[in-house]
Parts: structure tokens; C-alpha cells; sequence
């Protein structure tokens, strides 16, 4: 049998955060596909929002992501990037739990 190369193995992948996720993000996505990470050096993924509001979020999640994620592959020049965007507060229905969603995008 013939060993096959995974499509991902050896490829660059740029991880779009500013506060260090790429420590949580890559590791597995290397040990599972072989990708090379590295973090966008100089992003400032704070200007689409911030968790603690001091920016406000003008974008859903999901749009933030796919911005995030663009920016990076502009200043990069790699075919592919992941970012995360997510919220906390409190539950809608019983407002005195946190809850929570949190969104991974790869282009």
C-alpha cells in the first residue's frame, strides 16, 4: 500500500488573532494535518470589536471571522487562514448563567 500525502501536510496557515489563540488553535491543527502556523504578527483584529466593549462590535461573528481572516491573507500572502470571534453574556432565558458562542472560520 501507498502511503498518500495529506493535502494539508507542509502548508502555511496564518492564524488571525492578536491575544495569542494561535497557542490553542495550532497545535492540533498541526498535529492532525501537518500544517505550519504562525500568528499575524501586527493584526489588529481589535478594531472590528472587542470582548470587553470599550470597541463596539459593528459585525456578526461570523462577518467579523471572514474579515479577520481576510486581513490576514492580505498581509500574508498564504491561500489560508483561520480566525475566531465570539460572545459572552448572559443566558437569554435564565439571565443569571453566562453563556456563550464562539466561531472558528478557515478559508
Amino acid at each position: 500500500m501507498v502511503d498518500s500525502i495529506h493535502y494539508f501536510e507542509g502548508r502555511d496557515l496564518v492564524i488571525a488573532t492578536k491575544h495569542k489563540k494561535e497557542l490553542v488553535i495550532g497545535p492540533p491543527l498541526k498535529a492532525a494535518f501537518g500544517l505550519n502556523f504562525f500568528s499575524s504578527e501586527g493584526l489588529d483584529t481589535d478594531i472590528l470589536g472587542t470582548f470587553s466593549g470599550e470597541i463596539e462590535r459593528l459585525h456578526k461573528p461570523i462577518v467579523a471571522a471572514r474579515i479577520k481572516c481576510n486581513m490576514a491573507l492580505d498581509i500574508h500572502q498564504v491561500d489560508m487562514a483561520i480566525s475566531s470571534e465570539g460572545s459572552f453574556g448572559p443566558h437569554p432565558q435564565f439571565f443569571f448563567l453566562p453563556a456563550g458562542e464562539e466561531y472558528l472560520l478557515f478559508m
